[in-house]
């Protein structure tokens, strides 16, 4: 399946960063885990309003407005 990362964009700014040739900066970062996935512990960071249920308060829309 193709992403359309310009697909919101004005159509003369899509264009303009399609021609744009941008190359990557080498090497690319990455750090191999120092224990297996099943013994390590993940964190999400998301502004989407995600919370526990029965553990945490929903996002209160009114008070933010």
């Amino acid at each position: 399946m193709t992403v359309d990362s310009f697909k919101f964009l004005p159509p003369l700014i899509g264009r303009y960063y399609r021609l744009t040739r941008v190359e990557p900066e080498m090497p690319i970062p990455w750090t191999p885990l120092a224990q297996p996935v099943h013994e390590s512990r993940f964190g999400l960071v998301t502004s989407g309003g995600l919370y526990h249920v029965g553990h945490e308060a929903s996002f209160y829309l009114e008070r933010e407005r």
